[in-house]
């Protein structure tokens, strides 16, 4: 287990804290195999438990599709070291890399990476503990749902985290999964963002990669699916569809809805030509010229062409209105691959 590099914040070794451990077991030949550790057969609970120095267990989270997520409470960084193999495959190594570079990340939008781990069987990922949960429990449950005002302070808490990655980390860090799963809410509400498990790490003078799919289907740009070079412009895609249903407290595939309001992009789109956005919002009561803004910054967002699509640092400019912001006259044409 790796402590990882923290250039702010330590804290004093006597301190506990309560952390995410999250456990990429999705490698392993059968979810229900127990893992074998010096001759010991311990499931994968055991694993993270015991390699993180957990005091006390709290809850399991979480546990599916091979991903498990434990909620602990942790005395302090030191890690015990990991058993596995110090002979790592290229693969390994510049998982390695791109963890310690994300280690040192600082940001008030993102969740702070403590310390991975990773072997053949797993790979474990150690967060700090997010009070309010994700994004998706504050938006998608009635009694938590933030108003107008939170709403844009949310939105652009996450366009700043994401500007960070992509503009002042000390190597270009492309997420690969913005949803709203992995956007957390601290106890104050503030948004940030996590899981950089899929985040993918640029050489100084490099500004795209050619990588297998990543990230959640509704999210991604059309990009993934076409075998083109992923720029951070793939971010801002899924930046985008996340601001949507910021705006709308909704999300953007819902079956249970009309066929002409399923897909929020398409509901959106026929608002805007009807001129009748509040529809959107059900007569809540917004300022009507912000609405709009955010209405065009999320579909510029998810323009089809990524070089047509803003970088974040412009993204955030409009959102705080700042900028203006230019739109195609029909805004369907945003949406030709959706």
């Amino acid at each position: 287990m790796q402590t990882l590099p923290l250039r702010f914040g330590r804290r004093k070794l006597s301190d506990s804290a309560i952390a995410f451990i999250k456990v990429d077991a999705t490698n392993s030949s059968s979810s229900e195999k127990p893992l074998s550790r010096g001759g010991k057969k311990a499931q994968r609970e055991d694993i993270a438990i015991v390699s993180c120095l957990i005091v006390t267990v709290i809850i399991l989270i979480l546990a599916t599709f091979g991903i498990f997520i434990y909620r602990c409470r942790v005395q302090s960084y030191r890690i015990i070291p990991g058993g596995g193999s110090a002979s790592y495959s290229e693969g390994e190594r510049e998982f390695k890399t791109e963890m310690n570079v994300i280690g040192r990340t600082h940001h008030r939008n993102l969740v702070r990476l403590l310390s991975y781990s990773f072997d053949v069987s797993n790979k474990i990922l150690v967060y700090d503990y997010m009070s309010n949960g994700s994004l998706v429990d504050v938006l998608f449950t009635p009694e938590k749902q933030p108003n107008w005002v939170e709403r844009m302070g949310i939105a652009r808490d996450i366009a700043r985290g994401i500007r960070y990655l992509h503009d002042e980390c000390e190597a270009q860090i492309i997420h690969g999964d913005i949803k709203p799963q992995n956007i957390l809410m601290d106890e104050k509400r503030c948004a940030k963002i996590s899981d950089f498990g899929l985040a993918k790490l640029m050489k100084p003078d490099q500004t795209r990669t050619f990588t297998g799919i990543r990230g959640t289907r509704a999210y991604v740009a059309a990009e993934w699916h076409r075998n083109l070079p992923i720029t951070v412009k793939a971010d801002v895609y899924s930046f985008g569809v996340v601001l949507l249903e910021i705006v709308c407290l909704r999300r953007c595939l819902d079956q249970n809805l009309l066929e002409d309001r399923a897909i929020l992009q398409e509901w959106i789109c026929q608002c805007f030509e009807n001129g009748n956005l509040s529809q959107l919002v059900e007569d809540e009561e917004v300022d009507q010229k912000q609405l709009q803004r955010m209405i065009k910054v999320g579909l510029r967002c998810i323009l089809d062409e990524p070089s047509l699509r803003r970088a974040m640092k412009k993204v955030l400019l409009m959102l705080e209105g700042t900028v203006e912001i230019p739109i195609p006259q029909n805004p369907t044409s945003f949406l030709s691959t959706i």
